[in-house]
């Protein structure tokens, strides 16, 4: 009887660990930088295994451990904003320079557009940025 109980409780933790590590974990949501979408001690459940799949998406939330030159013990939730944009300009090899020439703005201006705590990106920024890379924005309601 004890073994069948050990083993049930062993069973029970490597599952837990595996669905932590490579499924889904669990976060709560301790600032209010995030509001209105996510509110102060909300609990999240990230899914871990789409992005393997997927490539993220504008307004996706990410969850990331903060760099080790932030004094945070938590981790980071943010939004990803311009993450399509970052990606086209790393694949075309083109610096933060030469996309600013490109959307005839300054470089400051490129940098809050792929700042991810930047929740002020125009559609008209957002617009210039694609058509620079050769591309069209597309909004979708889902």
């Amino acid at each position: 009887m004890a073994i069948s109980i050990a083993e049930t409780l062993v069973g029970t933790l490597v599952i837990f660990v595996l669905l932590q590590t490579f499924v889904g974990r669990t976060y709560a949501v301790e600032q209010t930088s995030m509001q209105p979408t996510l509110e102060a001690e909300q609990r999240l459940i990230v899914d871990r295994l789409t992005p393997r799949f997927d490539p993220y998406k504008p307004g996706d939330i990410v969850v990331f451990d903060a760099p080790a030159t932030v004094a945070l013990d938590a981790p980071a939730i943010k939004r990803v904003i311009a993450y399509q944009i970052a990606q086209e300009m790393k694949r075309r090899k083109l610096t933060k320079s030469e996309m600013a020439t490109r959307m005839n703005t300054s470089r400051a201006a490129l940098e809050r557009l792929l700042d991810p705590s930047n929740a002020s990106v125009t559609l008209s920024t957002l617009e210039r940025a694609a058509s620079a890379l050769g591309k069209t924005l597309k909004i979708e309601l889902a």
